[in-house]
């Protein structure tokens, strides 16, 4: 209750932000701290006055204060706005209040940063030599450095966090420090060879033959090497050839690809990596399908339920969206469902033993939720519906309707039993009543979710758990909004809710409640939070709930390049917005013909993003948001998600799969197919997951066993 409390204490006591000139059911409200942004605004004027000693000071002050408030969620400060032509109201950009601090810091000259030494330089030497005590390091040792970004001590924070990511073997954690560290401390570092070495050993682990061979070159360049005999680099002591390193690192692409002779295939994210792309880099061919097509869900008797009556959701038309995706572990397919788990062996479709149920049998109503599932390590995690918020009516009127409450929970594939779970391990906590709808991410070798609760407002988060044990790591709020009410100002509906997606460190988040957010994967501080046009929310009609029509289908954001692409349930449009500051583009409403049907984010690769829906396929190029090419489906309609695979988008329709090229939009093959839907890749693998329960596994032809020379 502490976090309601505190949460509930912020809006009364600050001016809450709403949004523009929409109705009251539209206000959002962020964790805005205008005395915090004066502090900000103060430290910029000492700073351009030359006054080192007071703008440390005021940083400083305000890094203290945000970390005070940590426990509610750290604070914003507001930026700028924008208005777009036929837009109800201006969109709005935040920033982290932390974050500003620290770019304030890092932008002094070295009179400032000598000025904060001299007065923080011990507090940062024994917060650190605390941190290394601390029984999560890796989190205590990030907050070290987010509190003293400048310190003499900082880059050796940031070289021990980087030292334990890579004796731990996550190859992306370490990477990702490594580059902060030559970014933010290159002319610190007496000898910045170690760290390209180290560079290079990451990119080898992580099977990145590109950056092997970009990363070497630049070595064997920067060592003076001579190159008698083609190209060398000296690692760890021994003359190495770039060739050998990039087939080693062609060797580890491989086995992740499941293209090694004798690896069986796996695919620990549905959507192909953390920044939900649907990307592959191998060739696919779609084949003869491997059986006949399976039934992986049906309705089920709810055998008294106090929620028996609430009304069943199940597609009978494959045209229908579809709303499944899986994991693949060691060649089986793991599909997590409303309140079960099912597997199924890739290659002959037979069904692994039943994995007993940890909650009551549940068909779920609501068609936007994404049933998905996420790997790590023989651990595969997915949302159940635990609880379910009871009805109430007057004569017929709806007072209260039933609102799933869904948690995460985790089961052991290699001990075939339950690790963890969320109901009982959040029970007595300041999570005990948030709703997890969505399936995490794993990311850098942590769980990333998104989670909602319903305190009169709805308030958004983002957070993070230890994958082996579900523990709380940290967690942020974002906005609090509303949905529509019953007459009674009660929720009339389960809140919209769309997975995160990540990349190189920063968790993005499209909150389905009219903005997108990035915040730092270490430690949940917020980078920037911007806003979008959203649908408006009515009151309700009479005696009841007026609905929005919402046309997109549940889709993560898409990250490709330097642009976070969103698609917001809540709105008719689509952005692209700046992974570093959160400015955006947005694609034209949906009145316009091209734009009218799309309910689908496809793929994104080479710069461009593929969405799709009804009869129509279009390419965005992320950085300009202008459309490349649009490509229209004759007497088919689209049914699913669908991936991108060595410049081919597969699109898949109700009874085909439609290959279009990515570069020129050109048709390349259509594909029958008895079983369409949701498309996945796993090495000789192309999974396919129907809106009716069905799910077909086709031959990849495309696939070629990896073979060292």
């Amino acid at each position: 209750m502490k976090l309601r409390v505190l949460a509930l204490g912020i809006l009364a006591a600050w001016p809450a932000l709403a949004q523009g000139e929409a109705t009251p059911t539209n206000q959002l409200h962020y964790p805005v701290n205008p005395t915090l942004a004066g502090m900000l605004d103060g430290a910029e004027r000492a700073r351009n006055a030359g006054n080192w000693k007071q703008a440390v000071t005021l940083y400083r002050n305000v890094i203290d204060e945000d970390h005070a408030q940590r426990t509610a969620g750290y604070q914003l400060a507001f930026v700028d706005s924008k208005r777009t032509p036929g837009a109800r109201s201006a969109r709005r950009r935040f920033k982290g209040i932390t974050q500003l601090a620290i770019e304030g810091l890092r932008s002094l000259p070295a009179e400032g940063k000598r000025a904060f030494r001299s007065a923080y330089d011990y507090r940062a030497q024994a917060e650190f030599e605390r941190a290394l005590r601390d029984e999560r390091p890796h989190q205590a040792l990030s907050l070290c450095y987010e509190l003293y970004p400048i310190a003499t001590v900082s880059p050796r924070i940031l070289e021990t966090l980087a030292e334990r990511a890579l004796e731990e073997g996550r190859m992306d954690r370490a990477r990702r420090l490594l580059q902060r560290l030559l970014a933010h401390h290159r002319d610190e570092l007496e000898e910045p060879l170690w760290i390209q070495e180290k560079l290079l050993l990451c990119a080898l682990g992580m099977g990145d033959a590109e950056g092997v061979r970009e990363l070497a070159d630049e070595l064997g360049a920067a060592q003076h090497l001579e190159q008698a005999e083609g190209a060398q680099v000296l690692l760890g002591g021994n003359l190495t050839s770039v060739a050998e390193l990039v087939a080693r690192a062609l060797e580890v692409q491989a086995i992740k690809n499941g293209q090694r002779h004798g690896e069986r295939p796996s695919l620990p994210l549905p959507r192909g990596d953390a920044a939900q792309r649907a990307a592959y880099d191998q060739p696919v061919s779609l084949g003869a399908a491997r059986f006949r097509p399976l039934r992986f869900s049906r309705p089920q008797v709810q055998n008294g339920a106090s929620h028996s009556d609430m009304k069943i959701y199940m597609p009978s038309r494959p045209t229908n969206p579809a709303r499944n995706l899986g994991v693949v572990n060691d060649g089986n397919l793991f599909l997590a469902l409303s309140d079960r788990i099912v597997a199924y062996d890739l290659k002959t479709g037979e069904s692994a033993p039943p994995i007993r149920s940890v909650t009551q049998a549940y068909n779920d109503p609501n068609p936007k939720v994404l049933f998905s599932a996420a790997l790590h390590q023989d651990v595969v995690m997915a949302s159940f519906v635990h609880d379910v918020l009871k009805d109430q009516s007057f004569r017929g009127i709806p007072i209260k309707v039933q609102i799933p409450i869904r948690k995460l929970v985790a089961f052991d594939t290699a001990r075939w039993r339950w690790l963890w779970t969320h109901d009982t391990l959040l029970r007595e906590t300041d999570q005990a009543n948030w709703s997890f709808p969505c399936a995490p991410i794993v990311h850098e070798g942590v769980m990333y979710t998104s989670a909602f609760s319903i305190e009169g407002w709805i308030n958004c988060y983002v957070a993070a758990y230890e994958v082996e044990s579900g523990a709380p790591l940290w967690a942020t709020w974002v906005a609090s909004g509303q949905v529509e009410q019953t007459m009674f100002g009660e929720q009339a509906t389960e809140p919209l809710c769309v997975p995160v997606a990540a990349a190189n460190g920063v968790i993005y988040w499209s909150t389905s409640f009219g903005c997108v957010c990035a915040v730092d994967a270490d430690t949940g501080r917020p980078l920037w939070v911007a806003e979008y046009d959203q649908i408006e929310v009515r009151a309700p009609q009479g005696y009841y709930a007026s609905p929005r029509l919402i046309t997109w289908e549940n889709n993560p954001p898409v990250i490709e390049g330097n642009v976070a692409v969103v698609a917001p349930m809540d709105s008719n449009n689509f952005y692209g917005f700046d992974i570093e500051t959160g400015e955006s583009w947005r694609q034209p409403q949906r009145s316009s013909a091209t734009n009218a049907d799309m309910k689908y984010v496809q793929g994104a690769s080479d710069g461009k993003v593929v969405v799709a829906g009804g009869n129509l396929v279009k390419c965005i190029d992320v950085e300009s948001g202008k459309m490349l090419w649009n490509g229209r489906l004759v007497g088919k309609v689209v049914t699913g998600r669908g991936v991108i695979a060595q410049g081919a988008v597969f699109v898949p329709c109700e009874d085909q799969i439609k290959v279009f090229d990515l570069d020129s939009g050109k048709p390349l093959a259509t594909v029958d197919a008895e079983v369409t839907g949701n498309l996945a890749v796993c090495g000789e693998h192309v999974i396919a997951l129907r809106a009716d329960g069905h799910l077909a596994i086709y031959q990849n032809r495309g696939f070629h066993e990896y073979r060292p020379r």
